[in-house]
Order: C-alpha cells, then structure tokens, then sequence
C-alpha cells in the first residue's frame, strides 16, 4: 500500500530545504548506475548526497539540521511507530533529453518503509512494478513498503528532478 502526502512540509520549511539543495553550493557525488550501483547507458545517471548509510551519518552536522531533521521530525509524526533511519540520501536526476527508465528494484533487503520527497516539479516520476506512478511534484512524498518494487523515471522538462529517499524501520 502506498500513502501520497501532498504538502508534506510546511511552505517555509520545504522552500528552505529546496533552496538548499538546488544551491550551486550543495555538493553532489556520481554514482555508477541509477538503480544497483552499476553502469548502465540505457538507464541514465545520477547523482547523490549521502546522509545516511547503513544506519551511520555520512552528512555534515549543519545538513542534517537543515534537511534531514525536518523531515524525519514530520515522518514521526506521520509514522507513530517509527523506529530508526537505514539509508538516507538526496538523489540529483541531471536532464538526459529522454525518459530513461532504472530496473525495478528494492532499496534495501531488510524489512522497512520508505519515504521519497519530491523536491522540484518536473515530468520525471517514481514507477511502481503494479503500474501506479508517483510523480515528481514539489513537496508531495510518497510512503510505501521497502519491499514493493519500484524504478525511478528521469525528467526531460527540466535541468534537474531532486528528491530525499529515506529508508527507515518501525518498531512493529
């Protein structure tokens, strides 16, 4: 089952995070394929920012403060039995000039949730392998199973389609 949240931030903290990470000055590092790490033509390519991995902070102090904690601050209240983060990343889709589209895929193997945030509107979107698509809508986020396949879909409307993905578990 899948939770759409519109809105997910209020305004002024969501424009806060997005001017953060739509900075020339917030870094960004390629990774070697779109979905499993590895190369491929066909799928595209991508861009991240590590804040999270295998449950260790990889982010600055002051990115955590000013992008993650806000929105972990509302997934608790959203998600009452939330328990702790696995990965967390930012992930930065540059404009290839056509819909490419990552394999269908599971982001972590263990039982657990996850949130993606869209941080900018584009035609890009999130494809889940029963055929419902979460698109790429500013604020808007998306809750679901870390066990329902799923794929991202690049933009070709736009330079860039950024959204946070949050791997996290619950306690039941």
């Amino acid at each position: 089952m899948k939770k759409i949240i519109e809105n997910f931030l209020d305004k002024q903290t969501f424009i806060e995070i997005q001017n953060i990470l739509k900075s020339d000055e917030f870094p960004y590092y390629l990774q070697k394929g779109v979905a499993f790490n590895k190369p491929d033509s066909q799928r595209g390519m991508l861009l991240t920012h590590a804040i999270i991995r295998d449950r260790m902070v990889m982010a600055s102090e002051k990115t955590c403060e000013l992008i993650f904690d806000p929105i972990i601050k509302k997934l608790k209240e959203i998600e009452p039995t939330f328990k702790e983060v696995v990965r967390a990343k930012v992930n930065f889709y540059p404009l290839q000039f056509k819909k490419l589209k990552s394999d269908y895929h599971i982001d972590y193997i263990n039982k657990h949730k996850v949130l993606i945030l869209a941080i900018n509107t584009c035609n890009g979107s999130t494809e889940f392998e029963d055929g419902t698509i979460f698109d790429a809508i500013e604020n808007n986020a998306v809750i679901f199973d870390g066990h329902t396949k799923h794929r991202s879909v690049n933009q070709t409307d736009e330079l860039v389609k950024l959204n946070v993905n949050i791997n996290y578990e619950c306690n039941n």
